[in-house]
């Protein structure tokens, strides 16, 4: 699935979690996360995020100038992050959930490069629900985009040099009438 020119900087494992795990998970968050619609500003403007969100952490995080406070982990999602961390032999103090509620809510293209995430971050990327469509594309050069469709369950690794040299996006799917929640485990220093 990932190309043979994205595979230093990337790896998929398409059913990290089971679809069962996935759908229970997927479940429990929509149901019991106090999530949050938060307003961003770009270039001057100021709306709504297109999508709700939660963090859970040790320290505080900030991206788009919104400030992420401490707030511990929930049972469930710490377990599954000691299971990233066994399975990837890298450790992660922190979660940002993404609650896409269907295919009018997105995230635009971006790379996450804040200074707290280190030189070279890992972010391990769970998807829940409906499968989207996660775009990479090329910082420099050509501007190659690729296309990814992400299934319930999969794990996405992003490390290396792919914050650096590529950004990411989901973008607005209109006939996509379900839910995903996007998990991204990273480590804040």
């Amino acid at each position: 699935m990932i190309p043979p020119e994205l595979q230093d900087d990337f790896v998929y494992i398409e059913n990290f979690l089971s679809e069962d795990e996935a759908d229970n998970l997927m479940n429990y968050l929509v149901h019991n996360i106090d999530w949050e619609e938060r307003e961003i500003t770009l270039f001057g403007k100021t709306y709504m995020q297109p999508r709700l969100i939660k963090w859970f952490g040790e320290r505080e995080y900030t991206y788009s100038n919104e400030r992420m406070r401490v707030e511990m982990f929930p049972g469930r999602l710490d377990d599954l992050r000691l299971k990233l961390e066994e399975n990837l032999g890298y450790k992660f103090n922190s979660v940002l959930l993404n609650y896409y509620r269907d295919g009018n809510d997105s995230m635009g293209r971006h790379s996450d490069d804040e200074k707290e995430l280190g030189i070279r971050p890992i972010v391990a990327s769970i998807s829940l629900g409906v499968q989207r469509d996660f775009v990479i594309v090329e910082k420099l050069g050509m501007k190659r985009r690729y296309v990814f469709p992400l299934e319930s369950g999969s794990l996405l690794v992003m490390k290396g040099d792919s914050q650096k040299l590529y950004a990411h996006e989901l973008p607005k799917r209109k006939k996509v009438k379900e839910g995903r929640i996007n998990l991204t485990f990273r480590y804040v220093y």
